[in-house]
């Protein structure tokens, strides 16, 4: 019977059971239908469609595929250019199959004060 350390066969080739339920869990908070390395855009699906304000997240996903997305925008401006389309889904693909395959591990506890971070937003 495999235990957690082993997952068997399966079509990511990802042989760990942890790190193939890390995957499978990122993967259906963004994508919904997994990315592939090197897709020209996300396959079709509920895009963000279990989306959570969970840790890691906020900072290393929506902001950070915010940023990519402006840096292409403030690129094609400056060449008098509208937003590259094409470009803007090759962007999201490449950032959706980066962060569902890492295995960076985020705090289980808060971290902060929430109050204060609150206070000074207003």
């Amino acid at each position: 019977q495999p235990g957690v350390e082993d997952c068997g066969d399966n079509a990511w080739g990802i042989a760990n059971c942890a790190d193939f339920y890390e995957w499978n869990a990122r993967t259906q908070l963004t994508t919904w239908n997994p990315t592939p390395k090197d897709a020209s855009q996300i396959p079709g699906g509920p895009i963000d469609y279990a989306s959570k304000h969970w840790n890691g997240l906020i900072a290393d996903y929506y902001a950070a595929r915010v940023q990519l997305i402006t840096e292409q925008a403030i690129k094609d401006a400056k060449a008098g250019t509208t937003l590259n389309g094409t470009a803007v889904k090759k962007i999201e693909a490449t950032h959706a199959y980066t962060w569902t395959t890492a295995l960076n591990k985020y705090p289980e506890t808060p971290t902060g004060d929430a109050i204060a971070t609150s206070e000074k937003l207003l």
